[in-house]
This record gives structure tokens, sequence and C-alpha cells, in this order.
């Protein structure tokens, strides 16, 4: 069976549902099985533009990058209440970089994790329109279990 679930989650309704799945996987042997809970960030088009073309303010990426790191962070809370709620240890990261995909795939390697539990459908659908969804390049990548979850 899977000992080191690791749950990617972006704060849609699809991953929280991922969430509540690899719960279900360790809460039934919860000091034998391990909960990782990440959620990926990136830089988008927006913070590219707004930070390297359109200002002279040194701060700004700092205060750009800054609401991004809150805005995961608020995501985690979230996740971190359900976890606690219910009695599971978990780890909680945030993960920065792009691909997205690569950047779980990666982590799951790393941390030799043998389940990665996601939501079919996340928050970026403009950027699932043009280049596939994250689910899918992880499914195809990872190098473990992958679990996508409706």
């Amino acid at each position: 069976m899977y000992k080191k679930v690791l749950a990617a989650i972006d704060g849609s309704d699809d991953s929280m549902k991922a969430l509540n799945k690899a719960i279900e996987y360790v809460a039934d042997k919860k000091d034998e099985r391990t909960l990782i809970v990440v959620t990926a960030r990136e830089r988008t088009a927006i913070d590219i533009l707004t930070i390297d073309y359109a200002s002279d303010d040194a701060d700004l990426e700092a205060k750009v990058m800054g609401l991004s790191q809150k805005n995961s962070e608020e995501i985690l809370e979230k996740a971190k209440s359900t976890v606690q709620r219910l009695g599971i240890n978990a780890t909680y990261e945030v993960l920065v970089g792009l691909p997205i995909a690569e950047i779980i795939s990666d982590y799951a390697k790393e941390h030799q994790i043998d389940l990665i539990v996601l939501g079919h459908r996340g928050l970026g659908k403009v950027r699932e329109f043009f280049l596939g969804s994250v689910s899918l390049r992880v499914a195809s990548i990872a190098e473990v279990s992958i679990l996508i979850v409706k």
C-alpha cells in the first residue's frame, strides 16, 4: 500500500476533492502513513509583464510575489484545517517554479512519494486550453502512481 501520499492542490473544488481522497488513503493507518500537501505556483505572464516591463519599482517584484505566496499559504491553511480536524498529521509546502507538472513530479521523486493525488481540473483554465492540464502532464511524466480525482 501507499505509505507516502502527496496531495497537490490549487484551491479549486477538484483539488479539494483530491485532498479528501488523499486523506482517505492515510486515515485508516495514520501512524504508518504520511500525508504531504503541496500547492504549486508560478510566475504568470501578468507578473512578468508587470514586474519586468511596466515598472521601475524595485520593490514591485517582491510585492507581486508576496501576494502570490500569500494566496498559496491561504490555500494550504484551508487544507490544514481540513486535515487537522480529522486528526491527521501532515507536512505542507509551497512549490515554486515552472512548469508546475514537472515541479510536482520532481518533488515526488526527491521525497520518495508513493502516490500523487490531484484534481482533474484546476484553476488554470486558460493555461490548460493552450498547454494541457497539469494533472495529465503529471500522469505522463511522474515515476510514481497517480490518482486523478473528478
